[in-house]
């Protein structure tokens, strides 16, 4: 009885609506996320024979994540990527680092490079908000109010990943969204629906 009736609960989870507003930006690179089922090719710039691509050979959840070699690749307007901070203040992201001493996420106001998140220390000056005080060896996942950090009133236009030494980063779902407590939907099949407090439980 009790297998039968956690099979229907997780039925109702994967069907039930999400009511909040969620933008998936990366997850299992399908072409309903922000990148089209193209993630990698968002990236036009790439420093140091930087490399961006999307693998199976790690992953949050799910079945992949990005890989990202050093020193960093970026793009300051994604194409389609006009995101209103003020309609979705919370950005949820995972990552883990390869080797090396830090790992960087970058966010583009309106094309214009201007706040970043970093594990260990603020390097090199950027005024980059510390999210961790020790490097994320392991899959970490990060919840960060956008509005809180950095002010309301701009539109996340672009991206960098910059894992600046070392071998290589790795990030995975990374969703910009409404309610900090939302159910995710998920596609494809196999992926469970769940709430950022189970998936930080991780």
């Amino acid at each position: 009885m009790k297998s039968y009736f956690s099979m229907f609960v997780i039925c109702l989870l994967v069907i039930t609506p999400v009511s909040a507003k969620m933008v998936v930006l990366f997850d299992e690179n399908t072409s309903s996320e922000a990148g089209g089922g193209d993630f990698p090719a968002l990236f036009t710039n790439h420093d140091a024979g930087s490399t961006v691509e999307v693998t199976s050979d790690t992953a949050y959840m799910g079945k992949v994540s990005v890989v990202v070699t050093t020193s960093q690749s970026y793009n300051n307007a994604m194409p389609g990527w006009n995101y209103s901070i003020d309609e979705y203040p919370y950005l949820t992201w995972a990552w883990k680092k390869d080797g090396g001493e830090a790992i960087m996420i970058q966010l583009a106001h309106d094309n214009a490079w201007a706040y970043r998140y970093v594990d260990v220390k603020d390097s090199p000056g950027w005024g980059s908000i510390i999210v961790r005080d020790e490097l994320s060896t392991d899959w970490q996942l990060n919840t960060r109010n956008l509005v809180d950090d950095f002010g309301g009133g701009w539109n996340l236009t672009g991206m960098a990943f910059t894992p600046f030494d070392g071998t290589a980063a790795y990030y995975d779902l990374i969703v910009l969204h409404s309610d900090p407590n939302e159910v995710v939907a998920v596609e494809p099949a196999g992926k469970l629906a769940a709430t950022w407090g189970q998936l930080k439980q991780q």
